[in-house]
């Protein structure tokens, strides 16, 4: 069948693609001719995502400086949350739990460090 307002082929009692019309109802029908187009549904992308992010600082705060490592171990749970509960895409759930994941190794590096240091000053005379 063929849309009564634009003319585009289509199956009937559907939607056009061009116009946004019922494919079958009369021209200048009330559905054809006021029936809004729905916008189509916005999906997460990528891009709304920090998983990039979040792998560079956990793999920062193990190789550079581990004060990255608390805000990596914290943005990748609440990243790994987002992805778990379809907030957003599970391409980057690998990268946030990798970036987690060196995070907290990161943070466990920070902490030995203060507590050397902690340690190095007490022996201070």
């Amino acid at each position: 069948m063929y849309c009564s307002n634009c003319g585009l082929a289509g199956e009937p009692n559907k939607t056009c693609l061009r116009c946004g019309s019922l494919i079958g109802a009369p021209a200048g029908s009330a559905r054809a001719a006021y029936e809004p187009m729905r916008p189509a549904v916005e999906t997460p992308t990528s891009r709304d995502s920090r998983h990039v992010l979040i792998l560079v600082f956990g793999i920062l705060s193990v190789v550079v400086i581990g004060l990255f490592g608390p805000f990596a171990w914290a943005m990748g749970r609440s990243e790994l949350k987002l992805i778990d509960s379809g907030g957003l895409p599970r391409e980057g759930r690998g990268m946030a739990l990798a970036g987690m994941i060196c995070g907290i190794v990161g943070t466990g590096i920070l902490v030995l460090q203060a507590m050397m240091v902690a340690w190095m000053i007490s022996l201070w005379p």
